[in-house]
C-alpha cells in the first residue's frame, strides 16, 4: 500500500471536513428561545410555501392556547391595516389588491394570500401590524392615506403613520446605489419598538426574514429589541426548525435507496465475479467482526430506506435556490459512492484477482470497503441522524476489519505490500 498517497488522499478529505463544518457551524444560523419570551420573532426566507405553513402553524398555537392577537409582519404600517380592513370583510378584494400591488417581489406568491386566508378562516380575532419602511407608498400608501381621507381621519394617528411610512419608503428608495441596508434596518427597530409600545407591549409574535431575527446583534432588528427589553426575545430561525423536525421523520429515502443501489447492484455482480481462492480467505474471516458486519449492514440497510432527512433539501425561491450549508456533506457522500463504482469497473476489467480487489484506488485504501462507510457516514452527518451513525460505525468496524484481514493475508501471500499497488 502506498502510504504517501493515502496520507495525502485522507488529508484533502479531512481539510474538506473541517472546512465544510466550519462552514456549516458559521452559515446556518441557531435559533435562540428566551425562557419568559414576551416577544417570538421567527425568521423566513420569503415565497416559500413550507415556511408559510409553519408559521400559521405555529400562529394557530399561540392564538389558541397563550390567546395571542398581535402579529407582528415585514409589511408597511398602512398593508398591515389593510389586511385588518380586510379581516372584517366577506370578500377578499382588499387581499386581492395587495397582491397586486406586491408584483415583483418575493411575497408575490399564491402560497402568501393562502396563508392569510387560513388565519383570517382559523384566528379571525388576529391584528396584524406592519413594522417595516414603507415599500409601494405610490400605490398601497396613496390608497390607504385616500381610503382614511374618504373617511374624514385625515387628522387621526393612523393618518400620521400612514405618512411617516411613506416619508421612509420614499427616502429608502432613494438609498439603492448602493443600497443602505443598515438605514432600513435602523428603521425596522425604530417602528418596531414603537408600535410594540403603542399596543402596550404583551406577547406578540412577529413573522421577519431571517436577516432580521439574530438576537446576538445589537445592530440587528431581534438584537436591538433584546438590548431594550433585556432576555424576552426569541429568534428562531423556520429552516433549521424545519432541518430538525425532518431528521427522524419517518418516510422514504429516494437518496437512501439510490446509494443501497449503488452499493448492491456491484456486489451481486461481484457474487459472479469472485477473485480466484477467495472462498481460502472467507474461512478465516473473525467471527466478532462478522457479526458486526451483519448487523451494520442490516441497520444501514433498513435506516438509509425509513430516514428522509437523507434527501437533498433545497427551495427554489423567488430570489434563487436555498439550501442548508450541509449539503455539501451530502456533496462527499456522492463522490465517495461514485468513486466507489469507479473501483468496481476498475476491478471488473481486471483479472479478477486477490491483489486487483485490494489495489489502492485513487490513493484510497481498501476502497471497497472505505468508500461506502465514509460515504453512509457523510449521509448520517448531513441529515444529523445519530442513529445512522451508529450503525454506520458498527458497519464500518466490521466490514473494514473483515476487509484489512483479508489485507494482511493477502500481502503476506505475496511477500511484499508492492505487488497489490496501483
Amino acid at each position: 500500500m502506498n502510504r504517501k498517497k493515502s496520507l495525502v488522499v485522507f488529508g484533502i478529505l479531512a481539510v474538506l471536513y473541517v472546512v465544510i463544518g466550519l462552514w456549516t457551524r458559521t452559515d446556518e444560523p441557531k435559533s435562540y428561545r428566551a425562557k419568559d419570551a414576551q416577544i417570538i420573532l421567527y425568521g423566513e426566507q420569503h415565497g416559500i410555501k413550507e415556511f408559510y405553513e409553519y408559521e400559521f402553524k405555529e400562529w394557530q398555537r399561540f392564538y389558541e392556547e397563550e390567546g395571542m392577537r398581535d402579529l407582528f409582519l415585514e409589511l408597511p404600517y398602512y398593508t398591515a391595516e389593510f389586511l385588518n380592513l380586510w379581516m372584517q370583510e366577506e370578500d377578499d378584494a382588499i387581499l386581492d389588491e395587495m397582491y397586486a400591488d406586491t408584483e415583483g417581489t418575493a411575497s408575490h406568491t399564491q402560497d402568501y394570500l393562502d396563508f392569510f386566508r387560513k388565519i383570517k378562516e382559523s384566528c379571525p380575532e388576529t391584528v396584524f401590524h406592519g413594522t417595516d419602511v414603507g415599500h409601494q407608498f405610490e400605490i398601497t400608501g396613496a390608497r390607504y392615506l385616500a381610503y382614511l381621507e374618504e373617511k374624514g381621519l385625515t387628522d387621526s394617528e393612523k393618518y400620521e403613520l400612514a405618512l411617516a411610512n411613506m416619508e421612509q419608503g420614499k427616502e429608502w428608495y432613494e438609498k439603492q446605489d448602493p443600497i443602505d441596508w443598515d438605514w432600513r434596518e435602523e428603521k425596522m427597530i425604530e417602528n418596531f419598538l414603537e408600535t410594540y409600545e403603542r399596543i402596550g407591549r404583551g406577547k406578540i409574535m412577529g413573522i421577519y426574514g431571517g436577516a432580521h431575527v439574530d438576537v446576538k446583534d445589537g445592530k440587528i432588528m431581534a438584537g436591538a429589541i433584546k438590548d431594550k427589553y433585556g432576555d424576552v426575545v426569541s429568534g428562531i430561525y423556520i429552516f433549521t426548525e424545519i432541518l430538525k423536525e425532518r431528521t427522524y421523520r419517518i418516510g422514504f429515502s429516494h437518496i437512501g435507496m439510490l446509494f443501497l443501489m449503488m452499493l448492491f447492484i456491484p456486489n451481486m455482480i461481484w457474487a459472479k465475479h469472485q477473485p480466484k481462492d477467495y472462498e481460502n480467505y472467507v474461512k478465516n474471516e473473525n467471527e466478532v467482526l462478522l457479526l458486526f458486519e451483519k448487523t451494520g449492514e442490516v441497520l444501514v440497510t433498513l435506516l438509509a430506506f425509513i430516514f428522509p432527512a437523507l434527501n437533498p433539501v433545497f427551495y427554489a425561491a423567488p430570489y434563487g435556490m436555498i439550501f442548508p450549508a450541509r449539503i455539501y456533506y451530502l456533496v462527499l457522500a456522492c463522490v465517495c459512492m461514485l468513486l466507489y463504482e469507479g473501483y468496481w469497473i476498475r476491478y471488473f476489467k481486471s483479472e479478477k484477482t486477490m491483489k486487483d480487489m485490494y489495489r489502492d484506488f485513487v490513493g484510497v485504501p481498501l476502497a471497497g470497503a472505505t468508500l461506502p462507510v465514509m460515504a453512509f457516514a457523510l449521509l448520517a452527518v448531513y441529515s444529523q441522524n445519530l442513529l445512522l451513525l451508529i450503525a454506520v460505525a458498527v458497519l464500518g468496524v466490521g466490514h473494514i476489519g473483515i476487509h484489512y484481514q483479508h489485507f494482511k493475508e493477502v500481502w503476506e501471500d505475496a511477500g511484499t505490500s508492492e505487488s497489490i499497488e496501483i
